[in-house]
């Protein structure tokens, strides 16, 4: 995947998780890709009246009507979708969040997203606190002890490498109700990876990307 779809992608599921969270109004979002041409007025409607849907059900419909168009010119989405996001007030927030993702997918890539160190590396060293694996018997005290942050579920995952799809997989999954069932959710496919990739450095370091510095530095000193 290029840089420019990658980002588009990122700029994706950073929209979800801050429509999902209530940080961006739906409402307010909803509107802007209205008069943008992105969505009608019709199926706006449609996706926002039913009482049956949570809010993250009714930001990933509104997702999936602007990915429909990010396929055919992802540039020309890029700029017109941060075009209709700067003009309202209201959704500075996703605009800023969607700038600095980009910036670092696209801008700076051999320094904001330097190589992975090679496996044998992390396995030749000693585990240390931080560099400490989890596995799936950890779940349940993990889930209760970072339950805080289930609202940013989808930012976390994604800076776990969670790709698109994945993400979006999660909430039609049978049983999950909301934020706290997708999180936990989330954790328990997360330490399923291999326990190079489930050390408790990896896991603070997406909670910072998601805001959740103080929980990380938690993580790190007391669980």
């Amino acid at each position: 995947m290029n840089p420019e779809d990658k980002a588009v992608e990122s700029c994706l599921s950073t929209a979800v998780a801050l429509l999902s969270s209530g940080a961006v109004d739906l409402n307010s979002f909803g509107l802007a890709l209205v008069s943008a041409g992105f969505i009608t007025q019709s199926a706006l409607d449609s996706i926002l009246s039913p009482l049956g849907l949570t809010r993250s059900q009714k930001a990933m419909q509104l997702l999936q009507c602007v990915s429909a168009q990010v396929k055919t010119n992802p540039k020309q989405y890029y700029e017109s979708y941060l075009t209709i996001l700067k003009e309202r007030p209201p959704l500075h927030a996703l605009h800023d969040q969607i700038t600095k993702k980009h910036a670092q997918l696209t801008q700076g890539s051999a320094t904001t997203n330097p190589p992975a160190a090679p496996v044998e590396t992390r396995e030749a060293q000693k585990p240390t606190a931080g560099g400490a694996s989890l596995g799936p018997d950890d779940l349940d005290r993990l889930y209760k002890f970072l339950k805080s942050a289930a609202p940013s579920w989808r930012m976390i995952g994604e800076a776990l490498d969670f790709k698109y799809v994945e993400l979006k997989a999660i909430t039609p999954t049978t049983g999950l109700t909301g934020n706290d069932d997708y999180f936990q959710e989330l954790l328990h496919r997360w330490l399923k990876r291999t326990p190079d990739r489930t050390t408790k450095e990896i896991l603070a370091d997406a909670l910072k990307s998601a805001g959740e510095g103080r929980l990380a530095d938690k993580l790190f000193n007391e669980f």
